[in-house]
């Protein structure tokens, strides 16, 4: 797979630790999703900065500033945010 897309972040709240979600990320398990019914698109990376977390993502969705994204590890919602860009 190719990483076309990134997501930035603010007013992130997780359900899990920090450490918890790298590793969730490294196993390759996380993915998110910008809208209710819409299928999840895979994280391949986060970048922590200054309380925003940026996704680097498998596909590119059509996203506007303000939007929420949500967090799943699986199955498991594992937290969210408002999206920046």
């Amino acid at each position: 797979k190719d990483t076309l897309g990134g997501l930035k972040l603010k007013n992130v709240v997780l359900r899990i630790s920090h450490d918890e979600l790298q590793k969730i990320v490294h196993d390759k398990k996380l993915s998110c999703r910008t809208r209710y019914r819409q299928e999840k698109i895979s994280v391949e990376s986060i970048d922590e900065k200054n309380q925003e977390l940026t996704l680097t993502l498998t596909q590119t969705p059509v996203t506007s500033a303000g939007q929420s994204v949500v967090l799943y590890a699986d199955t498991l919602c594992i937290g969210g945010g408002v999206l920046t860009n």
